[in-house]
C-alpha cells in the first residue's frame, strides 16, 4: 500500500518584493489551472488537496479563538479549519491558509501576524489570493452579466451568485469590485443595509453543512498504516480522536471492518 503522505504541492519560489495585488491575481489563475479547480473552485478544492496533493485538512470546532491555521513540517502540509463557521467561511479559510503554505519560506511569522489588532499586507494577499482563486475573473463576471438587466441587478441574484460559487456574499461583493463591476461606495451602503442581511440570512439558511471533522483521506491514510503493522490499535484510535472502543464502530460507518485483510495485492497488467 503506498503511505506517501507528502504533499506534491510546490512551494512558490518568488521573492518576497515580487508580491503585488496584480501578481496575486495572476498566482491564483496560474494555480487555478495547474489544478484544474474548474469553473467553481471552492466545490473541489478540498478534494483536491487532500487527494491529489496529500494536504491534510482537519475541522474542528475552535468556537472564538480563531477560524483557520496551517502548519508545515516533517509530516507534510496541514490546515485546520473552524468547523463552527458556515460553509462558505470555511472555503474562503482554506483557500487563504493554502496562499500561507504556497509561501511558508517566504515570509517570516512577523510579517503576517500583527500585534497592533491591524491586518498585515501579507494577510491582506492572502485575502487577495482567497478571493482570486475562488471567484474566478471571467466565471463570475459572466455570471454577473448574464443576471443584470439595463444595467442593474437584484440584491436575489448577488446572493445567488455567491451560494453558487460557495462563498460569503460579502467576499463575492467585494471581489465584484475589484473587477469594477460595482461601486465601492455603493457595497458599503449595501452591506450595512438590514434589508439586504435579512436577504441574505434568509436565501442562505439552508448552506450551513456540517463539515468533516476528520476527512476520507487522513481517516484512509490512519488505516492503511494500522493495516501494516506501523501503529497498533490504540494509536490509531488516537489519531481518530475516539476511544479504542469506538474504532471499530467509526471504522463501520467508513466501510472498512477491522476483521478482514486489507494487506492483499493484485498484480497490474
Amino acid at each position: 500500500m503506498n503511505l506517501d503522505h507528502k504533499s506534491s504541492l510546490k512551494q512558490l519560489n518568488y521573492k518576497a518584493d515580487d508580491y503585488s495585488f496584480d501578481k496575486i491575481e495572476s498566482m491564483a489563475e496560474d494555480l487555478s489551472n495547474e489544478m484544474k479547480l474548474g469553473s467553481r473552485p471552492a466545490c473541489s478544492l478540498r478534494k483536491i488537496l487532500e487527494e491529489k496533493y496529500n494536504i491534510k485538512i482537519f475541522y474542528y470546532d475552535l468556537g472564538i479563538s480563531g477560524s483557520a491555521s496551517s502548519a508545515v513540517g516533517k509530516f507534510g502540509y496541514a490546515i485546520l479549519i473552524n468547523s463552527s463557521e458556515p460553509v462558505w467561511r470555511r472555503n474562503f479559510d482554506l483557500a487563504h491558509e493554502l496562499f500561507h503554505i504556497l509561501t511558508w519560506s517566504i515570509f517570516k511569522h512577523e510579517d503576517v501576524h500583527r500585534n497592533d489588532g491591524t491586518k498585515s499586507i501579507v494577510e491582506q494577499w492572502a485575502d487577495a489570493f482567497a478571493a482570486s482563486l475562488l471567484l474566478p475573473q471571467v466565471e463570475v463576471s459572466r455570471e454577473f452579466k448574464n443576471k443584470m438587466q439595463n444595467n442593474l441587478i437584484s440584491l436575489v441574484d448577488i446572493v445567488a451568485i455567491a451560494r453558487e460559487f460557495e462563498v460569503s456574499t460579502e467576499a463575492l461583493m467585494w471581489r465584484l469590485v475589484n473587477l469594477k463591476l460595482l461601486e465601492r461606495s455603493e457595497v458599503r451602503k449595501i452591506l450595512d443595509s438590514d434589508s439586504f442581511k435579512k436577504i441574505d440570512m434568509t436565501e442562505r439558511t439552508a448552506d450551513h453543512k456540517q463539515a468533516p471533522e476528520i476527512s476520507d483521506r487522513y481517516f484512509s491514510l490512519a488505516f492503511k498504516t494500522f493495516t501494516k503493522g506501523l501503529i497498533s490499535k490504540s494509536i490509531l484510535a488516537e489519531y481518530l480522536n475516539l476511544n479504542i472502543s469506538d474504532v471499530g464502530k467509526k471504522l463501520a460507518e467508513h466501510g472498512y471492518n477491522l476483521e478482514e485483510v486489507y494487506d492483499a495485492e493484485i498484480i497490474a497488467a
